[in-house]
């Protein structure tokens, strides 16, 4: 789980902390990384999007959440 505050939003930075969880996770050997978003938040849809991340649907048991994949 991460989160950039409002201040930091729009500054890059969460863009870097992507690419830096996503290199983790590549060296930890994962192969496929997921994450839970809010189908409300349509700037962080739209960020993940950019990233390579891509939406699955809905998250089970989680009413309003969305469930995004991204092949590391």
């Amino acid at each position: 789980l991460y989160y950039v505050v409002p201040a930091w939003r729009g500054t890059g930075i969460a863009a870097l902390l992507d690419s830096q969880a996503v290199a983790w996770l590549r060296a930890q050997g994962c192969r496929r990384a997921r994450l839970s978003v809010s189908e409300t938040n349509a700037r962080a849809i739209r960020f993940y999007r950019r990233q390579g991340w891509r939406d699955t649907g809905p998250r089970p048991g989680k009413p309003g959440e969305l469930v995004m994949e991204r092949a590391l």
